[in-house]
């Protein structure tokens, strides 16, 4: 009867715990990708349905296609405004009923949210206020 010998496990040789360990982590990034990829599915219709809305209600109102065309065009372009600011700018915030942005590169934002910035009567916010608000919530 011999007794055999066997070496400790190295760095290269994974051992049981190893194993189950990594593949415990690979089910949780598997699980938390479904769960992302769900997400910005759930964020995609929902923005299809409120965009659907837009369009239901203008048509209603007798608009033509062109003019909703640039509705949804202006938009999408103040929300990617938005967006641009909020990435470059130390501070977003809604101050008397319009977007206030502030750091080093402000006043270039300011202007790019110029069009989107003027609250429009009988509202007490601006376009931009609004969708900020929106983006805020959806954070």
């Amino acid at each position: 009867m011999s007794l055999a010998t066997t070496s400790p496990p190295t760095s290269q040789t994974p051992t049981r715990t190893t194993v189950v360990v990594s593949e415990a982590e690979r089910r949780s990034e598997a699980i938390q990708r479904f769960l992302a990829e769900e997400t910005a599915t759930q964020r995609l219709v929902g923005d299809r349905a409120v965009v659907d809305r837009i369009i239901h209600q203008l048509t209603r109102e007798g608009w033509s296609e062109a003019a909703i065309g640039r509705v949804l065009d202006a938009r999408l372009s103040c929300i990617f405004e938005l967006l641009a600011a909020g990435a470059a700018c130390s501070r977003i915030a809604i101050e008397n009923g319009v977007v206030v942005v502030e750091g080093t590169q402000a006043e270039w934002y300011r202007r790019r949210l110029a069009r989107f910035n003027h609250v429009l009567r009988p509202h007490n916010k601006s376009v931009a206020a609004f969708y900020q608000e929106k983006l805020s919530q959806a954070e």
